[in-house]
């Protein structure tokens, strides 16, 4: 025991020394600090002073009126009337005096209108202009028409459709998007770490191979305490990661809202001010499995590499079968009751990231969560049995790949030797 935990110890201090692994956990903390508070970053390139847009126009009704209806789609917007030519209007706006110039007149009873603004982009202050000249169409064709403002409200309103269930929701509407949102955040920590920490896996065993340090170790650690020694190491460095990265989030909402009601916008967006404890238990949980599953495949993989060029290669069938449980995740946002969801989520390669999923965002029975995570361990427990006896011979092994089924079936038989 005392070996396994001098090379767990070993391979810990090892990573967490390299200045890949600091650089990563600086990069990380700094954008998730940045995403946080982004609405504050935006706020620091606006302009804050009110857009002012010239009009020429011979018809006061019809100013009065967009102006008016303007005043309810955006307050922060003014009008002003130009009384002097259109060459001076476009000087104006090229010196920035105006927003935009708009030119509006009544052409058979109906407004029309042009609008001149300095650059070609998107512009919300023209949008704005649009719903108002709209709204003010509508009431002048009511006028012609001889209707009133209540015959188009009534046309205009929607439908009376009443939803109702025979089992009361669990979540509201704007729960359900909060979960929805965070589960999408937490299954991205899940995919990326897993990829990011079972490729660390293979690509130290590959450097011990390929630099014949595999040969002393075997002397004195067998191969397999090795295996499951830095199966656990790097486990422990994501875990220091993900404190170290969380501690500087919370930290960092901590003095935002310090004297102020103030809070992230992104926070409030996807429901991360108030996360239920049990939602993340399931994140620690199925983490730590879905880790030590697929880092076991990466480990015994990754032993039967004998250069770091072929770790990739190697590597790439459980990284496909983590994308296809990812894609299957993204599907089953908007529909996690679908046949599909719930069948992959009792299939141990996609338990971590399905099964997730369905707690997440459904009310799942116990009895279904507890079978898909009694599977979820037993498949880890045969494959530790099963990739503990690859690794006993793969790391013997130096000549080259010659396809992965072939190349365990090699391991498997120096095992026996």
């Amino acid at each position: 025991m005392n070996k396994f935990w001098t090379t767990a110890r070993f391979t810990f201090t090892k990573h967490a020394k390299t200045k890949s692994y600091v650089a990563t956990t600086i990069i990380a903390s700094l954008f998730i600090v940045f995403m946080l508070n982004i609405d504050l970053v935006i706020s620091l390139f606006n302009d804050d002073a009110p857009e002012t847009v010239a009009v020429q126009t011979d018809s006061d009704e019809l100013y009065g009126d967009v102006k008016q209806a303007l005043n309810d789609i955006d307050a922060a917007m003014t009008l002003e009337r130009f009384a002097g030519s259109t060459d001076e209007a476009k000087a104006a706006v090229q010196d920035g005096t105006y927003s935009g110039f708009l030119q509006m007149d009544i052409a058979e009873g109906l407004p029309q209108a042009s609008y001149l603004q300095k650059e070609q982009t998107s512009s919300p202050t023209a949008e704005s202009l649009n719903q108002a000249l709209q709204q003010v169409k509508e009431s002048y064709a009511l006028n012609e028409a001889g209707l009133n403002e209540e015959i188009l409200e009534a046309i205009k309103a929607p439908v009376a459709f009443e939803r109702n269930w025979m089992e009361q929701p669990a979540q509201t509407g704007e729960e359900m998007f909060q979960a929805r949102a965070l589960v999408y955040v937490l299954i991205f920590v899940i995919y990326f770490s897993v990829i990011m920490y079972g490729n660390m896996i293979a690509t130290e065993v590959a450097t011990e191979k390929s630099s014949r340090v595999m040969e002393i170790l075997i002397s004195s650690v067998s191969p397999v305490t090795q295996m499951f020694a830095k199966i656990i190491g790097i486990a422990l460095l994501g875990l220091m990661q993900f404190a170290i990265i969380g501690s500087i989030a919370f930290a960092s909402m901590q003095l935002r809202s310090a004297g102020s009601e103030e809070e992230s916008v992104v926070m409030d967006l996807l429901g991360l001010n108030e996360v239920p404890v049990d939602t993340l238990l399931y994140l620690l949980l199925f983490f730590l499995l879905g880790y030590l599953f697929y880092a076991t495949l990466a480990a015994m993989l990754g032993s039967l590499v004998s250069s770091l060029e072929e770790v990739n290669q190697a590597v790439a069938p459980v990284n496909y079968v983590l994308i296809l449980a990812f894609f299957i995740a993204m599907s089953g946002l908007s529909a996690p009751e679908e046949p599909l969801v719930t069948i992959a989520s009792f299939i141990p390669p996609f338990t971590p990231v399905i099964m997730f999923l369905r707690v997440g965002l459904l009310d799942v029975p116990l009895i279904e969560v507890l079978l898909g995570i009694g599977l979820l361990v037993a498949s880890i427990i045969a494959l530790a049995f099963f990739g503990g006896r690859v690794y006993r011979g793969g790391v013997l092994m130096y000549s080259g790949r010659s396809g992965i089924f072939k190349d365990i079936k090699k391991a498997l038989r120096m095992n026996r030797s």
